[in-house]
């Protein structure tokens, strides 16, 4: 997904898609925020699936870990629709299903078989933490948001929790365990 920060389709989009035609198929949209906040909303499910050293597929599927998981989705899709945003849906993955819990089982059936038909099984957060045993991108990427919940009077108590366990986890104070995600649910 390409597009301009403030929604307007414009030659330079264009043109930037036709040299990206050689290497990937863009879509060109008018809705880049809406696609960013749902990379965001997915984004934070994999890195809690990191906190574990179950396959991202098998974190999903369990329904104790799902709640946790629909429970961080939330937070990050509500902050998002409080600044007005339309959340888009991309490649199985649709943050506006989390709203439901029916919904959002059936999202997350379809997002686990996708998990379970690819290669890789664990995120590259999860290789961050348990094979290189280095810092993550959590703070890049969800400090900026913590900090935008914190200005909008938004509590995201998952997603700061969250952020703890991983800096727990980067630090070598804390292991790799389903119980990661139950303290979500918990938070």
């Amino acid at each position: 997904m390409i597009g301009e920060l403030d929604g307007r389709l414009t030659e330079r989009m264009q043109a930037l898609r036709e040299r990206l035609k050689h290497f990937i198929d863009p879509v060109l949209t008018t809705n880049i925020w809406g696609y960013l906040w749902s990379k965001l909303a997915y984004g934070a499910v994999l890195f809690a699936t990191a906190t574990t050293d179950e396959t991202m597929a098998d974190c999903v599927d369990h329904p104790q870990y799902r709640a946790a998981l629909r429970k961080l989705g939330l937070e990050v899709v509500g902050l998002a629709h409080l600044r007005g945003l339309t959340l888009e849906p991309f490649d199985g993955w649709d943050p506006n299903a989390l709203a439901d819990g029916q919904a959002a089982n059936t999202m997350f059936d379809g997002v686990s078989r996708m998990m379970r038909n690819n290669l890789k099984v664990r995120s590259g957060v999860w290789r961050d933490l348990a094979v290189h045993h280095r810092k993550t991108e959590i703070d890049s990427q969800y400090g900026p948001v913590l900090q935008l919940a914190q200005e909008c009077d938004y509590r995201m108590p998952a997603l700061k929790r969250l952020v703890q366990i991983v800096h727990e986890l980067e630090a070598g104070s804390r292991r790799r365990e389903l119980s990661n995600l139950e303290s979500l649910l918990n938070a």
